[in-house]
């Protein structure tokens, strides 16, 4: 069991209780992520009109025509989200999911055509520098991006499980001890008293099994555990599987 996925959750429940800061965070983000995507294309157009033919110049601007939808979408989505959070609206969250899958899925398959080409149309010489460049776009705008959407698709998950009150419970417990200047870039950090949080949470809601196993389901980014898997998730928590770390 990997723990990453309660460092998720830890960061979800972190913007919550931070709710304007994570809102804040994440419209920047998205600015950030805008403007790195126009970057990359400006750059990279560049480069293959320094080296290559008209011709093959002319196919480049067509394929990278291609990637403004998913992109437009990809930005779009995330947007909205972030407005459903400031509300607390999880309204129509799986149908929104779903669409941000498919143009996510569309982005990135534009840019894995995009670096085919650039190494079909330019000369030896130029793919080293050519793979250095187009790469930002795995190691630059992916990162961004799922960072938003994994800290949406979070935060309107538990929107969408728990009433007010259940939520106040929640972090009320979980974040119990943790400094109020706490970010979720520490969220790895303190994972260990992450863990120990949950197992205190299991304890003080044991009478409300609902609730408990709810949020087992949230940070197995809701993927409806069998009963067996929610033991096993459990005994982890508790760290009747070896050390946490």
């Amino acid at each position: 069991m990997k723990t990453t996925t309660y460092s998720s959750g830890l960061r979800a429940l972190l913007s919550i209780r931070n709710l304007n800061d994570s809102l804040e965070k994440n419209q920047t983000t998205l600015v950030l992520i805008e403007k790195e995507i126009n970057d990359l294309n400006s750059d990279t157009s560049v480069i293959i009109q320094s080296n290559c033919t008209i011709e093959s110049y002319e196919k480049w601007k067509i394929v990278l025509k291609e990637s403004d939808s998913p992109a437009f979408n990809v930005n779009k989505i995330l947007k909205t989200a972030i407005e459903k959070i400031a509300i607390k609206d999880s309204s129509s969250s799986t149908d929104l999911w779903k669409q941000f899958d498919l143009y996510f899925s569309e982005l990135k398959n534009t840019y894995q055509n995009l670096e085919e080409l650039g190494i079909e149309f330019l000369p030896d010489r130029e793919h080293e520098f050519w793979k250095r460049d187009i790469g930002k776009f795995k190691e630059i705008i992916l990162p961004l991006i799922d960072a938003i959407e994994e800290s949406c698709r979070l935060q309107l998950r538990i929107i969408e499980r728990y009433s007010s009150n259940e939520l106040v419970q929640i972090t009320d417990s979980l974040l119990l001890g943790i400094p109020n200047d706490f970010t979720s870039e520490e969220a790895e950090k303190y994972e260990r008293d992450y863990l120990v949080a949950l197992k205190d949470f299991k304890q003080e809601f044991h009478k409300e099994k609902n609730l408990w196993d709810s949020f087992l389901d949230i940070l197995a980014d809701g993927s409806h555990q069998s009963p067996s898997e929610n033991v096993m998730m459990s005994r982890w928590i508790e760290g009747e599987k070896g050390d946490l770390k």
